[in-house]
């Protein structure tokens, strides 16, 4: 039988209705709950930590989004590799430019320079120890 915590305390089966004093109740019909003792970013930054290999298949992934056109999917993954790694603070230091911005740059709506975007490429690289090449490959359509 599967069971779900309450926010509030507790343990519920399916089927019953809960509620709590002027709230109308809830059914749980089906539930399907992962406790997690940590949040997803913060095993990210463990794993990336301890992870070299993993460090650096963050910032590969990172630029082949952006080499595929992916604009908006290359700047989460920089963003993702950055607080996984470095962190905004550090790696804000290291440009001369103030974390927000670079929170700003990397955001849903940013807009990096290329200046800025090779900058930030290359202080990844030497955080996770790698050096990217760009070679062709054939297309395989």
């Amino acid at each position: 039988m599967t069971h779900i915590a309450s926010a509030r305390g507790g343990w519920y089966r399916p089927g019953v209705a809960v509620c709590y004093r002027d709230e109308p109740p809830i059914w749980i019909e089906k539930v399907q709950a992962m406790l997690l003792t940590r949040s997803f970013r913060e095993t990210v930054r463990a794993r990336a930590r301890r992870d070299v290999k993993f460090r650096q298949a963050l910032l590969v992934e990172a630029v082949q989004t952006l080499l595929d056109r992916n604009a908006e999917g290359g700047r989460t993954a920089l963003r993702s590799c950055i607080n996984a790694t470095i962190g905004l603070e550090k790696l804000g230091k290291a440009l001369g430019r103030s974390p927000k911005s670079l929170m700003r740059m990397f955001g849903p709506s940013g807009n990096p320079t290329a200046e800025n975007l090779l900058g930030v490429i290359g202080i990844l690289q030497e955080e996770a120890g790698v050096r990217l090449q760009v070679r062709a490959v054939a297309d395989a359509a």
